[in-house]
């Protein structure tokens, strides 16, 4: 009979314990939402992340993967497919990142300080829009009080993951220029296709979708011009991209930005852009007018920068301009391009 007591009791904490693993509530959530990021061939990206530790207990990190569909660091190797299997480095266990019961911690990621959940190399010999999609899964332990301050652990090794992608994406995707004094009507942006995407119609077709910002940093306007291999384009910054803001009333200067991407079925629209249709090969040029001291204005050039393209800057651009397409009741949508380049003489 006492053997029997024993062994009741022992099914009893058993079943306990497994209820209280079975109650573990820890969600988590990386940065950005989707989980997918971009980054140029031989650029290092990665992840922040939010965990929500709904439990009574301590958690402990103690490692961090990317993993391939199927795969789990318990019972298989978790590689990354662009270049090689060891491109993910973890950030959260290094970081010896505790969570308090009931507590939420978000970290963005940030390579130079090397925190987040963790980083993935894209290697420099990767083609174009070479992708990798599987999870970004992190590994802890459970403690009935702070494990720094003499906590026990109740679990080991528990697990938790969201679905992570990567995308290669081209270094010349994006582009920013500025106009100032529009007033002054002396601001153009000449574009053209070099060709990079292909040298021949259709197959080298590329739109070029333009952003206009507010000094507010609002974005007031959004439109697309499809460039052919080799064609030449224009916009006047006053007649075609602020002369059907969004908002009431000109501003007396913008910056603007043009994001590359391959049409679908032959059409543009600046709302649809993501980061496996971005595409090389715009190159564009504008001119600017600055006030002299006593009177009057001069006109000058300059090549539009290339800029990086971070997943946070893509989305905003396209969602509020996908807004603007939905409910600015046709205002906020600039001109499309003209064919030519445009100029101005002193003013």
């Amino acid at each position: 009979m006492t053997r029997r007591i024993a062994q009741l009791a022992s099914m009893l904490a058993a079943l306990s314990c497994w209820s209280a693993y079975a109650a573990l509530n820890v969600t988590l959530t990386l940065i950005p939402s989707s989980g997918a990021v971009q980054g140029v061939a031989g650029q290092t990206v990665g992840w922040g992340f939010t965990i929500n530790n709904n439990t009574p207990y301590y958690l402990i990190f103690n490692n961090s993967y990317f993993c391939q569909p199927g795969q789990d660091p318990h019972f298989t190797t978790c590689t990354t497919a662009l270049g090689g299997p060891n491109q993910y480095q973890d950030y959260i266990a290094n970081n010896l990142t505790i969570i308090p019961p009931s507590t939420t911690l978000t970290v963005p990621f940030n390579l130079g300080t090397q925190t987040g959940f963790g980083a993935y190399a894209i290697p420099s010999n990767v083609p174009l829009h070479a992708s990798d999609s599987g999870s970004a899964l992190g590994t802890y332990d459970v403690y009935d009080g702070d494990p720094l301050m003499g906590g026990t652990e109740v679990f080991a090794d528990q697990e938790i993951s969201a679905p992570a992608s990567v995308v290669v994406i081209p270094a010349d995707a994006y582009q920013i220029g500025y106009a100032a004094n529009i007033k002054a009507d002396g601001s153009f942006v000449n574009l053209t296709n070099a060709g990079s995407a292909g040298g021949t119609d259709l197959a080298g077709d590329i739109c070029a979708n333009v952003y206009v910002f507010d000094p507010a940093q609002e974005l007031v306007a959004c439109c697309a011009c499809l460039l052919t291999p080799n064609h030449l384009q224009a916009l006047s910054v006053h007649d075609d991209l602020t002369s059907n803001l969004l908002t009431l009333g000109m501003p007396t200067s913008v910056t603007f930005g043009l994001v590359t991407s391959a049409p679908v079925s032959g059409a543009c629209d600046p709302a649809s852009p993501t980061a496996r249709t971005l595409e090389r090969g715009l190159r564009g040029w504008a001119t600017t007018a600055h006030a002299l001291p006593a009177a009057g204005y001069a006109l000058t050039e300059y090549e539009l920068s290339i800029a990086p393209l971070s997943d946070s800057e893509l989305t905003k651009l396209t969602t509020t301009c996908a807004f603007i397409e939905d409910n600015g009741s046709g205002n906020g949508i600039c001109n499309p391009c003209r064919t030519g380049a445009l100029g101005a003489a002193h003013k």
